[in-house]
């Protein structure tokens, strides 16, 4: 697992809203971290200690433009671009926490929105 909340969690909640990939939820007596969402999260975006990397999605010159990709994201991280749609890889999160796979290369006609391993 990425991360963990020990024991001296006073349960307040201020994590849970702070989740951009809603892995954690109220328990008892202390809140829980969803192991099957953190790892898929954390196994793209946690390059270590220092620093995180985005491992989003982008989208390629393949696209034709039909814009089937962008009412399906979540987080509004795709938008119409010239001559192509484009996704924005701070706010992308390969919908983790949203569905099980990425949204945008489920509906893609032509298979233009992969992922982007230089992302940063």
């Amino acid at each position: 697992m990425a991360f963990k909340i020990n024991d001296q969690c006073v349960a307040c909640g201020s994590c849970e809203c702070e989740c951009p990939v809603k892995a954690i939820s109220e328990g008892d007596p202390i809140y829980l971290i969803d192991p099957d969402i953190c790892l898929d999260w954390g196994a793209r975006k946690i390059k270590d200690m220092k620093g995180i990397i985005n491992m989003a999605l982008k989208i390629t010159d393949e696209c034709i433009a039909c814009g089937s990709c962008e009412p399906e994201c979540p987080v509004s991280a795709i938008s119409e671009g010239d001559p192509i749609y484009i996704i924005d890889p701070n706010v992308c999160v390969e919908c983790v926490g949203y569905y099980k796979s990425p949204r945008c290369a489920e509906v893609c006609p032509v298979d233009a929105c992969v992922y982007d391993d230089k992302a940063s």
